[in-house]
């Protein structure tokens, strides 16, 4: 898992366009001191506004980052986000409010 992608198929399913890639996702594994091993950004969560408000269509992907940026040394929170349907995403956002590079999420 080098990075994450993001593909559109505008016909069921039938055919997808070409996968993009939306963030690097190099160095996913890692430790932390006497935690043992651990798997950060495995399972990115992805949602979709369908509001009908003002970011109705916004795309957004938040997943565990570790040391990527805006992430620390630790994992940490991120969030990215898309206003134009795939098109192009955000950088990162670092969601959680702990401090940089504690040892916690």
């Amino acid at each position: 898992e080098d990075f994450a992608g993001f593909a559109v198929s505008s016909d069921g399913g039938v055919s997808w366009s070409v996968s993009q890639q939306i963030f690097d996702m190099s160095g996913i594994n890692g430790s932390l001191p006497s935690k043992g091993n651990i798997r950060v950004n495995g399972l990115p969560r992805v949602a979709v506004d369908n509001s009908g408000g003002p970011r109705s269509g916004w795309i957004y992907i938040v997943t565990g980052e570790k040391n990527l940026a805006p992430a620390g040394s630790d994992p940490d929170i991120i969030l990215h986000r898309s206003s134009d349907g795939g098109v192009s995403w955000s950088g990162g956002i670092r969601v959680n409010r702990d401090p940089l590079n504690n040892g916690k999420i």
